[in-house]
């Protein structure tokens, strides 16, 4: 059986994710994807231990959704991460039901709780309350973030944060600045990059908001238009 310690190690450093469909597994369990399912069933099977994250969010129309999604290392030591289902959250979004959805979704996939060596959340209160301290793990992406936050709360970077967020918000409501700053850029050789405000509630929004603020000499190998998330 695979540590779970050395498990939650391996998923921190190489996660990644795979689909069944361009659908969540659920809703094409039905469908032409059966194959895949089958497949995957099978080789769950040879499987000893595996995790389990989960998360809710919100879609643009506001609806609540949460995922349930399982990640193992096969018997050829190959990480492999499935979306077992992203449903619609019609409950109150407590601590209570984002662990009964959780294990209705493992429930129909067979997926016995003793098999589960760690469920890996983000650390939010409601979360922590899902899934006993024993049988659950801190999601290192959400750690690193909030540690990162933590560390812009320094009054010189916050001073820089608050700057920047003020000139980028006048940038993208005045036409006359965008098309400005894009004269500028082409006469100092630079390529085209608008000035992208920040989102505090977005991961990675200040640090993609601050590069753009940056000169970036060597866009001039690059094409006209500089990569919006560099």
């Amino acid at each position: 059986m695979v540590n779970r310690n050395f498990l939650l190690i391996f998923l921190f450093v190489t996660l990644s994710f795979s689909f069944f469909a361009y659908q969540p597994i659920d809703v094409v369990i039905a469908g032409p994807q059966m194959t895949d399912i089958e497949k995957f069933e099978i080789e769950l099977k040879t499987i000893d231990s595996v995790a389990i994250t989960t998360d809710g969010g919100s879609s643009s129309n506001a609806r609540s959704y949460q995922d349930t999604n399982i990640h193992f290392i096969s018997p050829e030591w190959e990480l492999k991460s499935y979306v077992l289902a992203v449903r619609e959250s019609k409950g109150e979004h407590t601590a209570e039901n984002y662990r009964k959805n959780t294990f209705k979704v493992l429930e129909e996939f067979e997926i016995a709780t003793e098999k589960i060596a760690l469920f890996v959340t983000d650390n939010e209160n409601k979360m922590r309350c899902a899934f006993k301290d024993e049988e659950r793990s801190g999601c290192g992406a959400h750690i690193l973030h909030k540690t990162v936050q933590k560390g812009c709360e320094i009054a010189v970077i916050q001073r820089l944060i608050l700057k920047m967020r003020k000139v980028s918000t006048k940038h993208n409501k005045s036409p006359k600045m965008r098309y400005a700053l894009e004269k500028f850029q082409e006469e100092k050789g630079l390529k085209i990059r608008p000035l992208i405000q920040d989102c505090p509630t977005r991961w990675g929004s200040t640090k993609v908001s601050s590069d753009h603020f940056l000169n970036h000499k060597e866009d001039k190998d690059k094409d006209r238009f500089a990569n919006m998330d560099a």
